[in-house]
């Protein structure tokens, strides 16, 4: 108990001097990295649960659960943390699960991720083995809807081929 208590301490004694601890997105090890502190960020560690709406003008990174709306610059959704609620950001990062409405201009589903909900995004990438289900939307960077993206069926003619990568086409 003492040694956890310790490592919050460590944690935001590093945060006032710049520096914060970052959990590796794989092992779940932590490593110290030095941030500018004109571009702060958020970072809601493992085991915190936050209930309510979460917001800020830089970066946040979740490793633990918030369940609330989240609006900041950058959001990063570590391996096994959790947002239930809506989401509006610059860029968007998802490892872990988020289900709600998700508006960024840049969104990227990792893989072994999990959202569900509808997407409002400008580019978006979705990498193989991330599960998403919900209704895209292509929006200018402006925010205005302009056409819904679709996953087109799958053509049995080259059935290997189309396991390998996601497809996305627009739908007018």
């Amino acid at each position: 108990m003492i040694a956890k208590e310790n490592r919050y301490i460590s944690a935001i004694v590093d945060r006032l001097v710049g520096t914060f601890k970052k959990a590796d997105l794989n092992t779940g090890n932590t490593k110290s990295e030095h941030k500018n502190t004109e571009s702060d960020q958020l970072f809601v560690p493992k085991n915190t649960f936050i209930r309510g709406d979460l917001s800020s003008a830089s970066d946040i990174i979740i490793a633990g659960e918030v369940v609330g709306n989240v609006t900041c610059r950058q959001l990063t959704i570590y391996k096994n943390a959790l947002v239930k609620g809506d989401v509006t950001a610059e860029e968007l990062i998802v490892y872990g699960e988020a289900f709600g409405a998700i508006s960024a201009p840049r969104i990227t589903f990792q893989p072994k991720c999990h959202v569900e909900g509808p997407v409002y995004c400008n580019w978006f990438k979705l990498e193989q083995g991330a599960y998403f289900e919900g209704k895209m939307h292509r929006t200018d960077c402006d925010g205005t809807t302009v056409l819904p993206l679709v996953v087109p069926q799958a053509d049995n003619s080259h059935p290997a081929e189309s396991r390998s990568r996601p497809h996305l086409a627009l739908v007018s």
